[in-house]
């Protein structure tokens, strides 16, 4: 694979993705290649692990956009069966009542299209649940923990980039500096 230009892998790559998602072998905004419970590196379910206190015990900042499951959402879902379809691949192992309990939590009369209501089902379960676990197995050690529920700028996946990574958000000269990721 290190003779193969980055161009040709990249391309390669994209077209499993592409064949991958239209043969419903993942969900939309879910990731086709990814870590899975191994038993041996990770050993169990993350909010599992969390409970049990298998973790780096450290300060944790936690952070999300206000839309997260705009990025990760079908724009092109129109309908209910298309919306069930899709979170049935997501969800393979979700039954009926699953559906039933998840689109009483979700009702569409919230929403002014099916997309948003996706968007929602998809940055809660998603991402806010992680970061909840997350923050809660860190609070019950009593670590510090922060969490920052992003609205400004896009409110979309990747928003706080350009504020919490980048070294000035005036453009001057004098960089103001807010988190700094060491790994």
């Amino acid at each position: 694979m290190r003779a193969i230009p980055f161009n040709a892998l990249g391309q390669a790559t994209q077209a499993t993705y592409a064949t991958g998602y239209s043969q419903n072998l993942y969900g939309y905004g879910d990731f086709f290649y990814g870590p899975v419970v191994d038993g041996s590196i990770i050993r169990g379910l993350p909010s599992n692990e969390f409970l049990q206190g298998h973790f780096s015990k450290v300060p944790l900042i936690v952070d999300r956009e206000g839309y997260e499951g705009v990025t990760f959402s079908n724009r092109s879902l129109s309908s209910k069966i298309e919306e069930e379809t899709d979170l049935k691949v997501l969800w393979p192992n979700a039954g009926p009542a699953f559906f039933k309990r998840l689109f009483q939590i979700y009702p569409a009369s919230d929403f002014n299209s099916t997309f948003f209501q996706r968007v929602k089902i998809f940055g809660d379960a998603v991402v806010t649940c992680p970061s909840y676990y997350m923050a809660m197995a860190a609070a019950n050690y009593d670590l510090p923990v922060w969490k920052l529920v992003f609205n400004a700028g896009t409110e979309e996946h990747g928003a706080t980039v350009p504020f919490l990574y980048s070294t000035s958000t005036t453009g001057n000269s004098t960089p103001l500096r807010f988190v700094r990721w060491f790994f």
